[in-house]
């Protein structure tokens, strides 16, 4: 499994691949990367692209291990907005239940789901 960050300076956004089967502490990983980067700011709008992610593992308390994960970093994180790119319907349902949780969980984040790359970045960076 690999989380790979990218920084996009020329659209102040960064777009972050997962590759394999997410673990949570990789992403427990990623968030302290993103929150203590000195190249942007800790509530950079980001894409995450689960393209090639192997969601066969992901059920209801691994998302809500992921919200509270994501919960930790909250005060450092900010409002981003978060694009999530997905290629196949599991991983487009799998993400609406994220979105979900993190609605229910009251997480300041603003988070749509694509399938097509340009229409993730032409939404974050807006």
């Amino acid at each position: 499994m690999t989380i790979k960050m990218e920084y996009k300076s020329s659209g102040n956004y960064l777009f972050i691949t997962v590759e394999g089967v997410l673990v949570d502490k990789k992403f427990s990983q990623a968030m302290g990367e993103i929150t203590s980067s000195e190249e942007y700011s800790p509530d950079v709008n980001t894409i995450w692209d689960m393209r090639k992610m192997d969601f066969s593992q992901v059920d209801e308390s691994f998302e809500r291990l992921l919200i509270s994960i994501r919960k930790g970093v909250e005060l450092k994180r900010g409002n981003p907005r978060l694009a999530m790119l997905v290629a196949n319907d599991l991983a487009y349902g799998m993400t609406r239940m994220y979105h979900t949780f993190s609605e229910m969980s009251e997480l300041s984040q603003e988070i749509e789901i694509f399938r097509k790359e340009e229409d993730a970045r032409n939404w974050v960076m807006k």
